[in-house]
């Protein structure tokens, strides 16, 4: 049963009772051929065709989706209801509303941080190493600022240069950034990445270049900075000459 037959069924009923009353028409006149009174034809041909209400009903119950049209009558008994009582109606609008925005509103960042894929080549292939949890009798030192330990340096060296697990590995960590040199604060967020970093996520610079594995040695007293497009066109004007620019942050 197609949904074009479903929504058309009242088309399609008026299409059968049509038929029906030209059955009845033609049994009627052949049997005042057969010299019956008028009434008495009529009558016959009705009661050869029988239940004229029960096939009409059995012909719409065969072009009817039974889910379809459960939830289009409880619709339609709901928005009833509604109408008796706007009151209730505003209230239960108005709760629908809120728990919509309050649900899209959590699933922006889930579907960001959880849902949605890296924009990178292969992010199926992605891992993260770090110390699993631990319980609360273990034994461990160090600071913790989360679930997860957060490696030192000379650990994530040792695991970057003995591993043969991963085709290559790099660091990462969160940190905040100060952008003015006095006056005002203007603060950014932003990461502290191993040379490996952009290599191994196969990402490619807009202009410039990016940080590589000959920036990642220890000592290094001015880090060179890569900044995202977004940064780029809201503080440089997607200007040029932002490359190679030092910063002029203390």
């Amino acid at each position: 049963m197609s949904l074009r037959r479903f929504f058309s069924r009242g088309w399609w009923d008026g299409e059968r009772a049509r038929e029906l009353e030209s059955y009845v028409a033609i049994e009627t006149d052949d049997n005042l051929a057969r010299g019956m009174a008028p009434a008495d034809a009529r009558a016959a041909a009705l009661r050869k065709l029988g239940n004229r209400t029960l096939v009409r009903e059995d012909i719409y119950r065969i072009n009817t989706a039974g889910l379809i049209d459960s939830v289009w009558r409880d619709l339609n008994f709901g928005i009833r209801l509604l109408r008796l009582n706007p009151g209730f109606a505003l209230v239960a609008v108005l709760s629908l509303a809120l728990g919509i925005g309050a649900n899209t509103a959590m699933f922006q960042p889930l579907n960001a941080l959880r849902l949605r894929t890296l924009p990178v080549p292969h992010p199926e292939q992605l891992a993260e190493v770090r110390i699993a949890n631990l319980g609360a009798d273990d034994n461990r030192s160090g600071g913790f600022d989360g679930n997860h330990a957060m490696l030192t340096n000379p650990l994530w060296e040792e695991l970057r240069d003995r591993q043969d697990g991963f085709s290559d590995l790099f660091a990462w960590g969160t940190n905040g950034f100060e952008l003015s040199a006095g006056g005002e604060s203007r603060a950014a967020q932003g990461l502290w990445v191993s040379g490996g970093f952009f290599d191994t996520l196969q990402i490619h610079p807009a202009a410039g270049r990016l940080i590589g594995r000959a920036d990642d040695r220890r000592g290094c007293d001015a880090p060179p900075a890569v900044i995202s497009y977004g940064f780029w066109q809201r503080e440089y004007g997607g200007s040029p000459s932002a490359v190679g620019r030092r910063s002029e942050s203390p």
